[in-house]
């Protein structure tokens, strides 16, 4: 599902799955753009993010991802 955004298949990933978030952690998101997608919409979608759940959001696509986590992320990424 493509969410008005452009962006489908949202999932946590990082401390939070890991179970070791501590008060002022971020959020780590991982979404699939659409086609087209760009930093910009990714950055506004971050910015809106932020300001409806008053956490830093750390909002990431699997290519933009650095190859050497990138398997270990995409594998204990859970959908939300």
């Amino acid at each position: 599902m493509v969410s008005q955004s452009g962006m489908a298949n949202p999932r946590i990933f990082g401390s939070v799955v890991h179970g070791d978030d501590v008060e002022g952690s971020d959020l780590d998101l991982l979404v699939d753009p659409a086609a087209g997608t760009s930093l910009l919409d990714l950055a506004r979608l971050q910015v809106a993010i932020e300001a409806a759940i008053g956490v830093k959001v750390d909002l990431r696509t699997p290519s933009f991802l650095p190859e050497g986590f990138r398997g270990s992320v995409l594998s204990e990424a859970e959908p939300v």
